[in-house]
């Protein structure tokens, strides 16, 4: 199994412990080598002890990397590995990138030229003309718009980048198997 299908399957049994998978990969030196750690070489890590250990590795037991990267093909979604020459500079430089990222659509590399608008979910009219057209404006000279597809301000600074045909890309906390809220689906 390639490298890509242990970091895939590290995110599926820590999605939320970014910081705990980048300890075990600091302490086995890859995503295979932590994969193939035994119980008490789990219990060895910084941040495990044998009860974490053993939960982790019943959990370990029951996924196949391989028929979740396959269910993400299916479902359209793909994934960039932190390690991947894909993975977007701008996060991997940020404190405790994600190991992981899904996506839908092209990869989200952002080149250069990226700006996030991000706002309220409230917005005055004002600043819902004035995002959309700040987006729009930006989008059309070659920045790719970034935000979080909530409603208000991040729904139409997406709405304005791809108005001007522009490039958009919606970060997610749910996952790319969920929009949120429904009403951005299209």
């Amino acid at each position: 199994m390639e490298d890509r299908l242990y970091w895939l399957g590290w995110q599926y049994l820590m999605p939320a412990a970014g910081k705990r998978i980048w300890l075990l990969m600091e302490h086995f030196g890859s995503p295979r080598a932590a994969w193939e750690a035994t119980v008490q070489e789990l219990a060895a890590a910084p941040g495990f002890d044998e009860n974490k250990a053993i939960d982790l590795a019943e959990r370990r037991a029951q996924l196949d990397p391989q028929t979740e990267a396959l269910k993400l093909a299916a479902q359209d979604i793909g994934f960039l590995c932190h390690s991947d020459p894909e993975y977007p500079e701008n996060l991997a430089g940020i404190y405790d990138p994600p190991p992981v990222i899904f996506y839908r659509g092209k990869p989200p590399t952002t080149g250069k030229l990226s700006i996030a608008i991000v706002g309220t979910r409230k917005p005055s009219p004002y600043g819902l003309a004035v995002a959309e057209k700040l987006a729009k404006d930006l989008a059309a000279v070659g920045f790719t718009v970034i935000s979080g597809l909530a409603r208000g301000i991040d729904a139409v600074a997406h709405k304005g980048a791809l108005h001007s045909g522009g490039r958009t890309i919606a970060v997610l906390g749910c996952g790319p198997d969920v929009v949120y809220p429904k009403e951005n689906k299209k």
